[in-house]
């Protein structure tokens, strides 16, 4: 999430009922709109992200294979720049965990519990609205609506790109090991 000079009354914006509203929908929806909402939100970040990502990686690349160990250094910084950045940021972690945590809890609790199913989901939906709306409020410092709507938009797209590479690099040692 990218540090900006916040407005006075970020409450006020269409970005923050629409992550309000959003907050509420998910939790009201099912399991499996739940996943379709999810898949939503994966394509446009990454129709978004997608290009920029692919850029990024061919200079990367041209930079490593110039210059090998410049890899291993590249490596080790951007990983360092993501720790400071999480550290940085534990307020909106804490924020993204909540707005895709809380729906699954809910969901789990309707599925797994013999509660009264309308009384747990009016009153999950009502708690939905009235704590995204104060949990989304101690981000405003930090950043504007806008900027945190898209942080946490592209939350689900962001943490399928940052586990891609162990993934190909298990199956790359395999690979090896085989032949």
């Amino acid at each position: 999430m990218q540090q900006q000079t916040p407005q006075k009354n970020q409450t006020a914006t269409f970005s923050h009922w629409l992550l309000v509203g959003f907050f509420g929908l998910l939790t009201a929806a099912s399991f499996s709109q739940q996943l379709l909402f999810l898949l939503f939100v994966f394509v446009l970040a990454a129709l978004v992200k997608g290009p920029g990502m692919i850029i990024w990686g061919i200079i990367y690349s041209f930079l490593v294979s110039l210059f090998p160990p410049l890899g291993i250094v590249l490596s080790g910084l951007f990983f360092l720049l993501t720790l400071r950045q999480l550290t940085k940021n534990v307020t909106f972690v804490l924020t993204a965990l909540y707005f895709y945590g809380y729906p699954f809890v809910i969901t789990a609790l309707q599925h797994f519990t013999n509660w009264d199913p309308q009384w747990l989901w009016v009153g999950s939906i009502g708690f939905a609205l009235i704590s995204g709306h104060f949990v989304l409020k101690q981000n405003y410092p930090f950043a504007s609506s806008k900027s945190l709507a898209w942080a946490i938009i592209s939350v689900p797209y962001d943490c399928v790109m940052a586990l891609i590479p162990v993934k190909h690099k298990a199956r790359f040692k395999r690979l090896v090991k085989i032949k």
